[in-house]
């Protein structure tokens, strides 16, 4: 993701990606439709790991640096997509990507609603799980879910204060550049007046403003411009983690969202059943108080329908709810905690560079300060 550009009252990220079928593609995208499709995907995923966004915000939403800060955040949540297949192959992704700007909502919201068991059959083609486990695997499965799941609430709380801590160090390692910039330009101004002076213009008793130096400013303007705090890297590191586990926790909640349609279903069906009771025994209900004989006949039929379905369905939701079960247990999680430890040497690694660099400028512009010096001795 690249090229953010400010289009009225919106902001439109340019996304570039490659389709088996069509090639690249390159398009533009606003962040509510980043929004859209995260929120569908775990719609139609129920369980399922989807990557995160950045969180809306109403105040701010326009300055340049948060607008960065999101755009790499945006780039992090396709870049985390593109490692699921099941993401990237979705229709919903696909939808996303190809279809035209401002269509893109209406076409993801109105997508049709899954029964169970397309959901189980989505699942079964993009998975492979035993799901062929007994009843102590699928309870040792939800302890492992559990206990994971309140380890990933704790861990928010307190990355929220380390990454407070590294956005306070990167601003302060920032300003560190820029009274770098402002006591080199001091005594630049300090040679043109008081060493001129004290060396009764003797051209040669000058450092940073000799012509030995060269353009000096200019050599430092470009040095504090290429210096990047290695601490901001890691601010960005937290924020993209607590994102992922957000995205884990979601996870477990569709997981448990499942489980309470089955209840829900489970309950309309019991109503149901008591409903068609009364109406085979001839009873009056309060639903067919007005209707006729043919009419009661009709919502016999119909909730003789219903149950069947219900029944159906709440089969259905049982192996969905166990599939998910496995999924996690055998699955997500251990790939979850395989990437964390990955990513995590990889933004040390980032920290890591950015301070070589950094050191490295510093001793480029000071090392031309020394070869200024031993010019003069001679």
């Amino acid at each position: 993701m690249t090229n953010p550009q400010k289009i009225g009252s919106v902001v439109k990220y340019t996304v570039t990606g490659q389709d088996p079928q069509q090639g690249r593609w390159e398009t533009s995208r606003r962040y509510n439709e980043f929004f859209i499709l995260h929120n569908v995907l775990n719609e139609r995923w129920p369980g399922c790991f989807i990557p995160c966004i950045p969180e809306k915000q109403i105040l701010g939403d326009k300055e340049d640096g948060f607008i960065e800060e999101r755009r790499s955040l945006l780039n992090r949540f396709i870049l985390e997509c593109s490692k699921f297949e099941f993401i990237i192959n979705s229709d919903e992704f696909k939808i996303f990507a190809l279809q035209k700007a401002g269509e893109i909502g209406p076409a993801l919201e109105n997508m049709p609603k899954q029964r169970p068991t397309q959901i189980l059959d989505r699942y079964r083609l993009c998975f492979k799980i035993d799901e062929n486990l007994d009843n102590s695997d699928l309870a040792r499965f939800r302890e492992k879910i559990n206990s994971f799941n309140q380890f990933l609430v704790k861990a928010v709380v307190a990355m929220q204060k380390d990454r407070l801590m590294l956005t306070n160090a990167a601003t302060q390692y920032q300003k560190s550049f820029d009274h770098y910039a402002s006591v080199y330009r001091q005594f630049m101004q300090y040679e043109e007046s008081a060493v001129e002076f004290f060396a009764d213009n003797n051209q040669g008793k000058k450092i940073l403003t000799n012509e030995a130096a060269g353009d000096f400013s200019t050599k430092l303007k470009d040095t504090v411009a290429c210096y990047k705090s290695p601490f901001a890297e890691g601010a960005l590191w937290i924020k993209g983690e607590m994102l992922d586990i957000q995205g884990m926790i979601d996870a477990v909640k569709g997981r448990e969202a499942v489980m309470k349609k089955q209840i829900a279903l489970e309950n309309k069906r019991r109503d149901d059943q008591e409903e068609l009771e009364k109406l085979s025994l001839g009873k009056t209900t309060l639903k067919s108080f007005f209707k006729s004989k043919t009419g009661k006949e009709a919502d016999i039929l119909a909730l003789q329908s219903k149950i069947e379905q219900a029944n159906v369905d709440i089969e259905d939701y049982r192996r969905l709810i166990n599939f998910i079960t496995i999924y996690h247990g055998q699955l997500a999680i251990d790939k979850f905690k395989r990437q964390k430890s990955e990513q995590y040497k990889k933004m040390l690694q980032n920290m890591a560079t950015r301070s070589i660099n950094n050191s490295y400028l510093a001793a480029t512009l000071n090392s031309g300060i020394l070869q200024v010096f031993e010019q003069l001795k001679n």
